[in-house]
């Protein structure tokens, strides 16, 4: 055990800016935090790079942080929020490239069965294969429980937007999906 054994010994650890406290804790929470980057990033170097600056802005408001509340919800919000400055920014970079494309509406089958037959990562690693706006506003509505108005307003985009995003996230996952079933059905 740690000479931090409790999580307020251990924030009052860094606010002292004590490494040993710093290192504690960044090994206490990287991987419920990582989760929530995984659900934005391109790749797992992609996730752990905006964990690194979820972390620093963590200890740079740590003193702000209300000890009556519990900490990894708060350190959570952290991390959703620099997550999606990074899609943001990622985001305006492509506009520059590109434009958006929409593809075309497939409508497909077996969308439970593939999803009862895959494992969690699995399923994350089909979401990440979504372009960014897709991926960001699928993750925030399914999986972050965000509504159509508060995406919106994160991202800045329309409410619109925000539905013809989750929509177009949705037919792509379902064709993916259904590859992966065939793929299984022929395997067999």
């Amino acid at each position: 055990m740690s000479k931090f054994s409790s999580i307020q010994e251990l924030i009052a650890g860094c606010l002292q800016k004590d490494r040993i406290a710093q290192k504690e804790l960044h090994r206490r929470f990287y991987g419920r935090l990582l989760a929530v980057t995984m659900r934005y990033a391109n790749d797992m170097d992609d996730a752990k790079a905006i964990l690194n600056a979820a972390f620093l802005k963590i200890f740079q408001e740590l003193a702000s942080y209300d000890s009556k509340r519990e900490f990894l919800p708060w350190a959570q919000k952290i991390t959703l929020h620099t997550s999606l400055d990074h899609v943001r920014k990622r985001m305006r970079y492509e506009k520059h490239l590109r434009n958006f494309t929409t593809f075309p509406i497939h409508q497909t089958r077996g969308w439970n069965e593939a999803l009862n037959s895959l494992a969690e990562e699995d399923i994350y690693k089909y979401i990440q294969q979504l372009p960014v706006a897709m991926r960001t506003v699928f993750s925030l509505f399914e999986i972050e429980g965000f509504s159509h108005k508060e995406i919106a307003d994160l991202l800045g985009i329309s409410v619109g937007t925000s539905r013809s995003h989750l929509s177009e996230a949705k037919k792509k996952l379902r064709k993916m999906l259904s590859f992966f079933l065939e793929l299984q059905k022929n395997a067999v």
